[in-house]
């Protein structure tokens, strides 16, 4: 696999570890994305780390940990803003639609630049039968998840 690759010839690239962590665990390979994220060389508090983690977590039966991880990343949240991307992915794996829309609307109110993955990331999918998804756009000049 390619991204094995990337993990080969630079293995402090940050972006890899996440990205093959996130193949694993959509082929519900859940121990090897934990490994995978463990023994990178990406910081714990990392958000994007931790969201997939969490995701991780969520996907595979441990709500619990899904949860810490949640909490972990809200209250990062409460001293410097993160993403509703990274938020709504922990929410979906604990089966929380509303609350992933919920933190997806947030994020496309602030024209976060990783909204335009939720059109194609495989995580996403089960959302984008959800009228809220295509909602039209407000008066307000905010546009919808699905609109930007």
């Amino acid at each position: 696999m390619a991204i094995d690759s990337a993990l080969d010839l630079d293995p402090e690239f940050e972006l890899a570890p996440r990205a093959l962590a996130e193949i694993y665990a959509q082929n519900s390979r859940f121990n090897g994305a934990v490994k995978i994220l463990q023994n990178s060389s990406t910081p714990t508090e990392d958000e994007a780390r931790l969201a997939v983690l969490g995701s991780i977590y969520g996907l595979s039966g441990q709500p619990e940990r899904a949860r810490e991880i949640l909490r972990q990343l809200l209250e990062v949240n409460r001293h410097q803003p993160i993403s509703g991307y990274y938020l709504a992915q922990v929410y979906l794996s604990l089966g929380d639609t509303a609350a992933a829309l919920s933190s997806l609307e947030r994020a496309a109110e602030e024209r976060s630049p990783l909204i335009p993955y939720v059109n194609v990331a495989p995580e996403f999918a089960k959302l984008r039968g959800e009228p809220r998804f295509h909602a039209a756009p407000q008066e307000n000049g905010t546009r919808t998840i699905a609109s930007q």
